[in-house]
């Protein structure tokens, strides 16, 4: 009986060995600057943050950052993902600043070196304005074993346009 106590923690891993499946650390960067207010970008962008949440699994772990030109809302690594899940539907609408992705993704970096799990991924959503890239620091990198995945956002045809004169008679 005291070997079958001590075994039981190992069964549940050699099950989820021999379905390939393995327990995940995930970090959803939610770009709510000025541009996501365009049509539904913003909509869209949750619905992504939503799916990202409903793919994982029982004993996966999640965080949200929402970001704009540096960090905003934070939430840190849960199993709770019912609760991460209700806290992105009820998010308002996005800000009026502009967007820096370094912030949010080094906050994210950090965040997941306190992750319960070793497969670590950062999900950026975004429209990837252009701008947001301008002083980006290249000599800065994700932790080792941290993935990236970008995922992006809004309308391609709308993607980079912007107002650069305005005319009214007066």
């Amino acid at each position: 009986l005291l070997a079958v106590a001590f075994a039981r923690p190992f069964i549940p891993q050699t099950v989820l060995d021999r379905t390939g499946w393995s327990a995940r650390s995930v970090v959803i960067l939610l770009d709510t600057s000025m541009s996501m207010q365009y049509a539904d970008t913003f909509a869209q962008a949750k619905t992504a943050a939503l799916d990202i949440l409903g793919s994982l699994h029982a004993g996966d772990e999640a965080g949200l950052v929402t970001f704009s030109d540096n960090t905003g809302q934070v939430k840190e690594l849960t199993t709770d993902l019912s609760q991460l899940a209700a806290f992105v539907r009820q998010l308002d609408s996005p800000g009026f600043n502009s967007t820096s992705y370094l912030p949010a993704i080094r906050l994210a970096d950090q965040m997941l070196r306190a992750a319960r799990h070793s497969d670590k991924t950062v999900y950026l959503i975004s429209d990837y304005r252009q701008r947001a890239v301008v002083a980006f620091d290249t000599r800065w990198r994700l932790s080792p074993g941290v993935d990236f995945e970008s995922i992006r956002i809004g309308d391609e045809n709308t993607t980079g346009k912007m107002i650069r004169s305005m005319y009214h008679p007066c």
